[in-house]
This record gives C-alpha cells, structure tokens and sequence, in this order.
C-alpha cells in the first residue's frame, strides 16, 4: 500500500538487494501535487547504489513503475551491468540510443563531441561526472572558442546526459546544473547611451519585405521567401514541402518533411525537428488564389515540390542561402555598414514578430504556428518589440 501523506523521497539508505521493493506515495505539496510518487533504491552486489524514480498521475501506475524498476534490477542477479564512460556512453546513443534527433542532428553532435568532448573529458566514468569538472569543462571552452561553438557542444552532451538519466545509469542531469557563463551583449560606443547591439537578429519592415519578394521573383526564389516571411516556416520545412501537402479543399499547409542534406547520403526529405513541428497552418483568403494558379501549373508540368531546383530536384538549405545572401544585397537587405545581415530564419522571426505586435496573436497561438514545444522559446528567441510598437504601446497610456 502507498505511504499517503509524503511529499518527498523517502530517506537516502541503502537497502540490501531484494529485501524491499520501494515506495509508493502521494505527493501533497508542490507542483507534482496530486500526483504519485515512487522510488527504488538498492545495493548491487558490487556496492554501487541502483535508484529510479518518478511520478505518476495514479496510484496503479506508481506501483506498475516501481515493479518494473524492482524487477529490472532483479533481472540482472544485482550486478552492476556495463560500465560507461562519458565516451562510450555517448558514443552509445549516436549509434541508436536517442531515436528522437534528426541524422542531421546526429551527424553534428558527433562531431562536437569528437572533437571538444571525448579528448578533454571522454574517459571519466559516466557516473562519476561531477558538476565542477563540467564547469571547467564549459569554461574553458569559452576561453578559447566563440560563444556559439560552446553552446552546442553543451546541447550535444546535454543530449547524451538526458538518455543516461532515463535509463537509470545517472541519478541526475549534471549537464542542466553546469551553465555557461553569460556572454555580455556588444556595445555600440557611437551610441549616445551605449546601447547593446541585438545579436544576429533582424526584422524587416514592410518596405523590406516588398523588396525581398520583388527581387525573389526575377530570381526564382520566390517560394522560400514567401513562405518564410507568410507562415513563419524554417528554411528546410520551406524545402520540404511538396504540392501534396497543400491541401486546397481545406486551405492548409501540412507541414510533414524538411529537406536536408545529410553528409556521405546527399539530399533527402527527412523528419522534423521535433514533433511539435508537424503541424498544419491554415492558409488565408487572400492567399489562396496564388496557391490555386501555382499548384494547376505544377501539376500540368509535373513539379511536386513547391520550391524546386531550376532541374526540379529537391533544393536544400545550403545551395539555398548561398542565393539567399546575393538575393539580399541586390534587394539592399543586407550590405549597410552597421546592420546586422539577414539570414532566412529572420523571415521566420518577422512572420512571428509580426503576429505578436501588430495582430495581438495570443502566446499559445504563436507557439503552435512556429511549432515550437515551449511558449519560452518563442517569445525568446524570435519575437522583438521595435521602437514603433514601444512608442505606439505609450499612447494609450
């Protein structure tokens, strides 16, 4: 029977191997209240310690969790099973342990963690990685390489930790607890008050969205960038989507593939980047006619994707933002000494920019149109308030 009442774990002993099961409880405090906890927590034969925990929203799925860790253990006759180091151990979830992460994906952590992770840290046992040889670890990372280059060896390591935690090999996620030291954001000393630069992010305004479309026209590029900057899709969802997936008997775009070039496979449609970003965003009236008359004249030529090459194979995101960035200049985007270049993925954030400020989209809304998993990311990442929407803001004061 549970232990009602307890709003924690139960106390730290060991408890020789078999003698007891664990606990069952329901939590009364906190935001896990209401739901149940439970806990297994013994000794192997070798003396290290095997714990699992969690919670559940019923008391029948607590127990049914608690069983299956206790009968894990069991099966294994108390033996610590294979001995990971970080190396090994990562190395484990690049050749089928995270099934959740893009070939792409996998691709570029093992490369980081190649080149940054294994020689500095590799041969430290997985579980005894500690917080403050992570910290010198990222630390000295920044000392010598630019900003970005440390944030995505940590996501790649961050990755790893995460599925040693779900199986139980590590009790808690040292990679969430070691942080990167802030970066201070760049000053202008010819602004008057010092103020920081934004970092790598643009907006366009109207005028520039007319010119970036205008010039996309005469180049063939119109498609990516009038997908980007009127639905908010990323780069290789623009690419990704054929004709199929626009559904015109109900006016909505289903975003199902990307397009990516994966190393040593070449070009090909692949999953999403998370599962939230399989969605499907209504396509407005206004809209509708310019989708109708391209898709007649793709099917009577026999293009099934929306953005093709001139050879009408499938694009990708690099041969893409080579034309991206001469695209820009000629349209006098980019080039302005003092403004940050445009990239693709800022038309995405002038689409949510745009719904945010100017149409008043809700939170929840925007998150679901940008398919992202966390409102958080959103509003942190893509969504900017300019001068204007702070002055128009002031008026109604």
């Amino acid at each position: 029977m549970g232990l009602i009442g307890h709003t924690g774990f139960m106390s730290k002993e060991f408890r020789s191997p078999g003698t007891r099961k664990g606990n069952v409880w329901m939590i009364r405090a906190g935001k896990e209240a209401g739901r149940w906890g439970w806990e297994v927590e013994l000794v192997r034969k070798d003396g290290s310690r095997f714990r699992k925990a969690g919670t559940r929203k019923t008391e029948q799925e607590a127990l049914k969790a608690r069983n299956a860790a206790y009968n894990k253990f069991n099966q294994s006759g108390g033996k610590a099973g294979k001995q990971y180091t970080v190396e090994s151990w990562c190395e484990y979830c690049l050749d089928g342990g995270m099934t959740t992460q893009t070939k792409k994906t996998l691709y570029h952590y093992r490369g980081w963690l190649n080149s940054r992770v294994y020689p500095a840290i590799g041969t430290i046992k997985l579980d005894e990685l500690r917080v403050d040889t992570l910290q010198l670890f990222y630390q000295g990372l920044q000392d010598k390489d630019v900003q970005s280059a440390a944030v995505r060896v940590r996501a790649a390591l961050n990755a790893c930790l995460t599925r040693a935690v779900e199986e139980g090999h590590i009790d808690k996620h040292v990679g969430r607890i070691a942080k990167l030291k802030k970066i201070e954001a760049r000053m202008n000393p010819e602004t008057a008050d010092s103020e920081p630069e934004l970092p790598g992010k643009r907006i366009l305004n109207s005028e520039e969205q007319e010119s970036l479309l205008d010039h996309a026209r005469d180049r063939g590029l119109f498609w990516p960038v009038f997908l980007g900057l009127k639905f908010g899709l990323r780069l290789g969802e623009c690419l990704g989507l054929s004709w199929a997936n626009v559904d015109l008997d109900n006016n909505l775009l289903k975003i199902r593939w990307q397009a990516q070039r994966i190393p040593g496979e070449g070009k090909q449609l692949t999953k999403l980047k998370t599962d939230n970003s399989r969605r499907d965003i209504p396509i407005p009236p206004s809209l509708q006619p310019i989708f109708k008359e391209a898709k007649e004249k793709a099917t009577a030529t026999g293009q099934t994707m929306v953005c093709p090459t001139l050879a009408n194979t499938l694009a990708t995101p690099q041969e893409f933002s080579v034309k991206f960035k001469s695209l820009c200049k000629a349209a006098k985007i980019n080039g302005e000494e003092g403004q940050i270049d445009c990239t693709h993925h800022d038309l995405r954030s002038t689409f949510l920019t745009y719904m945010a400020n100017t149409v008043g989209v809700s939170p929840a809304t925007l998150r679901a149109l940008a398919g992202h998993g966390k409102i958080e990311t959103t509003f942190r990442y893509y969504i900017q308030a300019a001068k204007s929407d702070i002055v128009e803001a002031m008026t109604h004061v």
